[in-house]
């Protein structure tokens, strides 16, 4: 039996996304915050676990998925 390793030490896929308004409008910290939670729900109900989604700077929002994961996972982020 081998413990699991965490993001860091097991390695992984960082995306890095810049979230953009249809209507061109500034993107508010609400609005981050608002698509962090969706984006969370998505992976969670994937089944992947043991991602980190945070925001990084004023925009843009960093999603962390463990191993390597399926193209479908990507999408549902993406």
């Amino acid at each position: 039996m081998a413990p699991n390793l965490a993001l860091d030490l097991e390695g992984g896929t960082q995306l890095i996304l810049t979230p953009v308004t249809e209507d061109g409008s500034e993107v508010t910290d609400e609005d981050v915050q608002q698509a962090i939670e969706i984006i969370r729900q998505r992976v969670d109900a994937s089944g992947v676990s043991e991602a980190e989604i945070t925001s990084q700077g004023d925009q843009n929002i960093v999603v962390g998925l463990p191993g390597t994961p399926s193209e479908e996972t990507l999408d549902l982020v993406r």
